[in-house]
Parts: C-alpha cells; structure tokens; sequence
C-alpha cells in the first residue's frame, strides 16, 4: 500500500509529507539498518538540511518503509534557501525521490507511489548547489 500524501498542520507553520513504500524481498536486520543509515545520511548532508526540517514519524519492519518527513512553511525559511528563484516544492520532491532512489539502489523497492522514473534522482544531489 504505496503513499505519497501531503498532510497540513494544524499551526500552519509546517506541513509533513507521508511515503510509505514495500520493498521487493524481506529485510534482515542487518538491511534494516543499512537503510536507516542512507536515510541518515542524506536527510543530514548540507542540501537536505536546507529544504527539511525533519523526521517526525517512522516506521520500519522487513517489508515496508512509513516516514513522514516535515517541511518549514515559514516565509523566511523558505526565503534562506536559495537567492534563485528556485521552485522549493520541486526541489523538495525531488529530495524525497533521490532519498528512496537511493535505498532502491540497495533494497529494491516493490510499491511506490512515485512517477516511474524515480530512480534518475539517484544523483540528484551532485546537480543542486543551493
């Protein structure tokens, strides 16, 4: 069951993004962790800082991956990313399928909710320089 739904807080200062995807065969521990791991390390480097504010749900078991990421709607934040007028949701959805490119890289997914050509972000993050 593949999710890609936008969901509005409350406050309006932020809204989440919910991915949910399957993964092709069972994960072992040790892939549960390595997937976190290239979770980690992309949500941290010097791009993906600049366009999430984070995690704020995850779940993960051998088959399916559910994380709610959390975007900034605050016009100064949003403002501080880039001096081009970059299209900050594009961007923004384009971090969320390089991040599930990569882990398809490792543990290829079975269900997505994305366009079918998804997995071209895998170097996505060498094209950016906000």
């Amino acid at each position: 069951m593949a999710k890609f739904e936008f969901i509005e807080s409350e406050s309006d200062d932020y809204f989440e993004l919910n991915v949910e995807v399957s993964f092709d065969k069972s994960l072992m521990a040790t892939d549960i962790t390595r997937v976190l791991t290239i979770l980690l390390d992309v949500v941290t480097n010097r791009i993906a800082i600049k366009l999430i504010d984070g995690i704020s749900s995850l779940k993960i078991d051998n088959k399916t991956l559910d994380i709610k990421f959390s975007f900034s709607k605050k016009e100064k934040d949003v403002q501080a990313l880039s001096d081009e007028d970059e299209d900050i949701s594009r961007l923004r959805a384009q971090l969320v399928f390089h991040i599930f490119a990569k882990i398809d890289s490792e543990y290829r997914l079975s269900d997505t909710a994305f366009p079918p050509d998804f997995r071209g972000f895998l170097d996505w993050s060498s094209y950016i320089d906000i």
